[in-house]
């Protein structure tokens, strides 16, 4: 059980920051993160899609998406600030499963899970741990300017976006069982231009449109998903390129900035005659 959670906004000298803190408490991440009200409620929102529906159904349109960063808390310039309370983000060309790492393929990640970006932002590419090392505990206990006032943690942003794309965008879903032989044909050094990168993967989308789409929706697989099933139930994530990442921009709805203290219960002290009983049990 959690030992305590709290939601403070920050008084400013100007207009009221936007960008909701919160602070959780525990002796695990998991822990914390069921004993607060508003990450327990976005997590069981996230859960609440029908089994085995895909984010083309009707019960994924209302569910809002996360994305999750430590970056841009590391700059205090005035664009920053905007960019954060408001949601502006752009794609980047990283490392993934999914789209080839082209710079003529900036994309930006999001899911349905906010504690699996909370996870992104905290841990990276490290191991995840339901207990963080010093170097990710104070991480997600670090302060960071925001105006004339601080907040502490990572960040976490809240989009409710059109599912499975906006109009006049495109969609593509991944079958699922075949992430893995996306993941092959993605790392093939082949195609320059977003064309000729999506047709790279033919074999499995069988050119249902021309070029890369506006969203493209896949599900966590093989070691990734190991890792992260004891914590999340929704896998499903999408990556938004292109028109995709500006209609994403203008759905943008809330900024959480999210610490994590570990708190440790201490056992309480034994009974005297107790402790000499066990010593004798122990000694016979």
């Amino acid at each position: 059980m959690a030992l305590g959670s709290r939601t403070e906004q920050p008084s400013t000298d100007t207009e009221p920051c936007s960008v909701i803190q919160l602070k959780l408490e525990g002796s695990t991440i998991l822990e914390a993160w069921n004993g607060n009200p508003t990450t327990r409620a976005m997590e069981q929102l996230a859960n609440s899609h029908e089994r085995g529906a895909d984010p083309s159904r009707s019960s994924f349109r209302a569910l809002p998406v996360y994305h999750g960063t430590d970056a841009l808390r590391r700059s205090s310039t005035q664009d920053t600030e905007v960019a954060v309370r408001h949601g502006l983000l752009y794609g980047s060309v990283t490392e993934n499963q999914v789209a080839p790492c082209r710079r003529q393929l900036p994309v930006l990640w999001t899911g349905f899970s906010p504690l699996r970006y909370f996870f992104w932002a905290a841990f990276k590419s490290e191991v995840l741990h339901p207990v963080p090392s010093t170097t990710i505990g104070n991480k997600l206990k670090m302060p960071w300017k925001c105006g004339d006032h601080e907040h502490v943690g990572v960040l976490v942003f809240r989009f409710q976006p059109a599912l499975p794309s906006a109009p006049g965008e495109a969609s593509y879903i991944i079958p699922p069982g075949r992430e893995q032989d996306w993941t092959y044909l993605s790392r093939i050094p082949e195609g320059v231009t977003p064309d000729a990168l999506w047709r790279l993967f033919a074999p499995i989308h069988h050119n249902v449109q021309p070029t890369w789409p506006e969203t493209l929706h896949c599900q966590e697989y093989g070691v990734q998903r190991l890792m992260l099933s004891p914590y999340i139930k929704q896998f499903w994530r999408t990556g938004w390129f292109d028109a995709g990442i500006t209609t994403l921009r203008a759905s943008h709805q809330a900024t959480y900035s999210i610490s994590f203290t570990q708190t440790i219960q201490e056992a309480p002290p034994a009974d005297k005659d107790t402790k000499t009983k066990q010593h004798r049990t122990s000694t016979w």
